[in-house]
């Protein structure tokens, strides 16, 4: 949708945010639902239905980032205007897959993350985690990022 603004050609048009709860856009958007096992509670699903709609439509998310700014959840920096600009430019990509050994390896590091009760936890463990319960000398292939406190 578009939205003018008034008084005719004064203003360029900007999408219309889009303010329905993330499980009806996501719906809407035909992207396929996750089976009951790949998430353990409702925040668990959302992030299941936000990294999808991240994935297949990359520039839905550009007024979200910006809006961050204008409602205060975040300093105003170039961080925000840069993932904007990210995000703008992104190509659609498939539809990722939430994998059980991996959810499985998540959920055990984030339940010694919090029985350790530290100010900073270490970061990373996924991994590790990954190739402890996998066995077999397997040894897993990925990166992983840690962010706590924000």
């Amino acid at each position: 949708k578009k939205v003018g603004s008034m008084g005719g050609n004064c203003g360029s048009a900007q999408p219309e945010a889009d303010n329905r709860p993330l499980a009806v856009r996501y719906a809407d958007a035909g992207l396929m639902q996750p089976f009951s096992m790949d998430y353990k509670n409702n925040f668990e699903k959302e992030i299941y239905y936000a990294i999808n709609m991240l994935r297949t439509n990359p520039q839905s998310f550009v007024r979200q980032a910006q809006a961050t700014v204008y409602r205060g959840l975040v300093k105003k920096s170039r961080a925000v205007e840069l993932a904007a600009e990210c995000l703008q430019s992104m190509a659609p990509t498939q539809v990722l897959k939430f994998d059980d050994g991996c959810n499985a390896a998540v959920r055990a590091n984030n339940e010694a993350i919090c029985q350790a009760e530290q100010q900073e936890p270490i970061e990373g463990g996924n991994l590790a985690k990954f190739k402890e319960q996998a066995g077999d000398g397997r040894e897993p292939l990925g990166v992983e990022y840690s962010f706590y406190g924000y």
